[in-house]
């Protein structure tokens, strides 16, 4: 497993999000993963590891499914 790097000084936000928002998000960071260059084509600015898009990912589906369960 990769060492993940110090993120102890990144500033943290706390934001309202309505369910549509988090289901636009989770659709934009999915069409991304699978429609990004290769890390030798992408600008430096755009070289995030694939496990933060994946746990970014997750995250967002998560907050899915528990709007879903929630509407039942």
């Amino acid at each position: 497993m990769p060492i993940q790097p110090d993120r102890s000084n990144q500033n943290i936000f706390t934001v309202k999000l309505k369910e549509d928002d988090v289901k636009l998000l989770y659709n934009a960071v999915e069409f991304y993963e699978q429609n990004r260059p290769l890390s030798g084509d992408r600008p430096p600015t755009h070289q995030e590891p694939t496990a933060h898009l994946k746990s970014m990912k997750n995250i967002l589906y998560a907050m899915v499914l528990e709007s879903s369960f929630y509407n039942t």
